[in-house]
């Protein structure tokens, strides 16, 4: 039989091909034609999320609409929950966060992460970001941002595109390289720059 996000989505879903394994769905929406980067579904929520070539979509199975940060189309490369919040790695607009409906960015930490996040992972109750200025681990209860490596060379030699962790180890991955890092005794907590300036001359 039919699963019950099949059954739920069906107005939403047009059938492309079924074998005895699998049924293949195209979404009847604004994201069909685009060019796909990523895409999240909360099944809480009932919300997919697709991250495309003209910016972040949101499809309910009413609705659907373009999310737009300081009236700017996002382009996300990367989506990962943490909670019910739905955390987007940019091309160009650092590390956002959706929740209630609405785009934030990292506020102070933001320029020490960069503009362009190519990976986000959530694990341990943390957050792991992959951008051009290193990597870094994200507390989103605490709001503290940690440096787990800074100046990765991201546009060298060493360009790393993923990050994954385990329970012992942070693996930073790029083509045929592999950077393994141990968990604990790498991390550097990083705080924002508060410029005071008392007088102007």
């Amino acid at each position: 039989g039919k699963s019950s996000f099949e059954q739920e989505w069906k107005h939403k879903l047009r059938m492309v091909q079924k074998t005895p394994q699998f049924r293949f769905y195209r979404f009847n929406s604004m994201a069909e034609g685009l060019r796909s980067i990523t895409v999240s579904y909360h099944p809480k929520k009932q919300h997919i999320y697709v991250g495309s070539s003209k910016g972040l979509l949101q499809i309910t199975k009413t609705s659907e609409r373009v999310l737009t940060y300081q009236n700017q189309n996002v382009i996300a490369i990367n989506l990962e929950w943490v909670g019910d919040d739905l955390y987007v790695s940019t091309e160009n607009m650092g590390v956002l966060k959706l929740s209630n409906g609405s785009l934030s960015a990292l506020g102070l930490l933001q320029p020490l992460v960069g503009n362009m996040v190519t990976r986000l992972k959530y694990k341990h109750k943390l957050l792991y970001i992959l951008s051009e200025n290193g990597a870094f681990v994200f507390d989103p209860i605490g709001n503290k941002l940690t440096s787990i490596m800074t100046g990765l060379g991201q546009n060298g030699l060493d360009e790393y595109r993923d990050i994954e962790v385990d329970n012992q180890h942070i693996y930073l991955l790029g083509g045929d390289l592999v950077k393994v890092l141990p968990v604990k005794g790498v991390a550097q907590l990083v705080q924002p720059v508060r410029l005071s300036i008392a007088q102007l001359y």
